[in-house]
């Protein structure tokens, strides 16, 4: 359930966002869009997988493996109700296709909020690949 604030803790995680550099296990799309959950709810699903500790991609993927998930995207289908990516609203998860492969984003309206090199790029919704409900 959403907390009664929460668009303003959101709009605060993703203005603390919007010029920090990428670097995995701190602030990668995943680390991202699990702050945004936690601002948006007040906890997350993820607890055992926000804390884990990975410093490249590799790590990332290991970090899910050792969970008994094949990957991001699989461990993300099964703890979050997929919808139509027409469908998704502020504080929803998508997931974007990037230069580096499939990457997980936070709706903040027309785009997609998603970690960049320097920063959080902005893509528009329509890009979603699939949809989760947050």
């Amino acid at each position: 359930m959403r907390l009664p604030d929460w668009e303003n803790k959101l709009f605060n995680v993703v203005e603390q966002a919007r010029h920090k550099k990428f670097t995995w296990g701190k602030h990668d799309c995943f680390t991202f869009a699990v702050q945004c959950e936690e601002a948006i709810n007040g906890k997350t699903r993820f607890p055992e997988l926000f804390t884990s500790k990975y410093t490249n991609a590799f790590g990332a993927n290991k970090s899910f493996l050792k969970h008994g998930y094949r990957g991001m995207l699989d461990c993300v289908n099964k703890r979050c109700n997929e919808v139509h990516v027409n469908m998704i609203k502020r504080g929803d998860w998508a997931a974007i296709d990037t230069p580096d492969g499939i990457a997980i984003g936070v709706c903040i309206g027309e785009n997609i909020a998603a970690t960049g090199a320097n920063g959080l790029v902005f893509i528009n919704n329509k890009k979603s690949k699939i949809g989760w409900s947050i």
